[in-house]
């Protein structure tokens, strides 16, 4: 009886540090789950992140793009612009020359 007895209250005592090491799984695994969650978020913060710097990049590059454009159309219009200035000085000599031909036939 007396062994009974013993081996009972080993089992009561075993039952004893099973619940204390239960309690301990328990609060590690709900640590773990709150872990597990967070990085979840990060996870979903971090593709957000990821796709913004794709759309920002793209914007950049449309930006460029659109700034190039902007250069090679001001430098064809300063090319034009530079040719009507030619342009205008040959006809200003030109009318400076019938002027000049038109005086001397009048007096002539």
């Amino acid at each position: 009886m007396e062994g009974l007895q013993k081996e009972c209250d080993n089992l009561v005592a075993g039952k004893g540090h099973l619940e204390e090491e239960i309690k301990g799984l328990r609060l590690g695994k709900k640590e773990f789950d709150e872990a597990k969650a967070r990085s979840e978020a990060l996870d979903q913060d971090f593709a957000g992140s990821k796709a913004a710097e794709g759309l920002a990049l793209e914007r950049a590059r449309k930006v460029n793009e659109t700034a190039e454009n902007l250069r090679k159309e001001i430098d064809a219009e300063k090319a034009s612009s530079a040719a009507l200035v030619v342009e205008v000085d040959s006809l200003k000599k030109q009318l400076d020359e019938a002027k000049t031909l038109g005086l001397a036939f009048l007096c002539g």
